[in-house]
C-alpha cells in the first residue's frame, strides 16, 4: 500500500517518482483493492471537490472482507470485527466517482468472474475494459474530460499525440460511458 496527499507540479512528480514496484504479487485472482478503498473512505477528506474521480486498475478481484489485521498493519487503526468490502464499494461510490479499469485476467473463467464481482461492487458501467495497459493515462485522462463535459476537446488533443488505433483502443475503453 504506497499512499501520499494531493499534490500538483514538482510536488505531484517527487511523489510520482517515489512510487517502487513492490513486487510477489498476482496470480491468485485477488490483490487488496478493497484496502484502497478503505482507507479513502475513511481518511481522505477532500472539502473543495465536488466529487472526485477515483480509478481502479488491474485484472484481479478484491477480497471481499476487510480483515482487521490489516487495517492495523497498514493504517495503525482498531477494528473489532471484519468489514464488507461490498458496503465498503458502496459507500465509497458516494464520495467518489468510482471505475475499473481492468485488463483481461490470464484465465477467461477467472476473468467472467472477476468482471462480474466488480461489477456488484461498483455498478456494470463503471468496470471498463482495457485491451492494453498502455492505454492507462489515456483513459484516466479521458474519464476526466467526460466529468468535466471536455470529452470533444480531450478526443482532439489524443489524436494530436496518438496514432488512430491507440485513440480507438481509448474510445472504444470509455465508449459505455459515452453521450449516445
Amino acid at each position: 500500500v504506497q499512499i501520499c496527499d494531493f499534490e500538483k507540479d514538482r510536488a505531484l512528480e517527487a511523489h510520482i517518482n517515489s512510487i517502487y514496484p513492490e513486487g510477489g504479487g498476482g496470480g491468485q485472482t485477488y490483490e487488496s483493492y478493497e484496502l484502497f478503498a478503505y482507507y479513502y473512505l475513511h481518511h481522505c477528506e477532500l472539502p473543495k471537490a465536488q466529487k472526485a474521480l477515483f480509478v481502479y486498475c488491474g485484472d484481479e478481484g478484491f477480497y471481499e472482507k476487510i480483515q482487521p489485521m490489516h487495517v492495523k498493519k497498514y493504517f495503525g487503526e482498531d477494528l473489532d470485527a471484519e468489514v464488507d468490502s461490498y458496503k465498503t464499494f458502496e459507500d465509497l461510490g458516494r464520495k467518489f466517482d468510482v471505475y475499473n479499469l481492468r485488463v483481461e485476467y490470464s484465465d477467461k473463467a477467472k476473468d467472467a468472474e472477476i468482471r462480474k464481482q466488480w461489477q456488484k461492487a461498483i455498478g456494470p458501467q463503471r468496470v471498463l475494459r482495457l485491451e492494453d495497459p498502455r492505454r492507462i493515462v489515456d483513459c484516466v485522462l479521458g474519464l476526466t474530460a467526460l466529468a468535466a463535459n471536455e470529452y470533444q476537446q480531450f478526443q482532439d488533443r489524443l489524436a494530436k499525440r496518438q496514432t488512430t488505433d491507440q485513440v480507438d483502443q481509448v474510445v472504444k475503453t470509455l465508449h459505455p460511458l459515452l453521450p449516445g
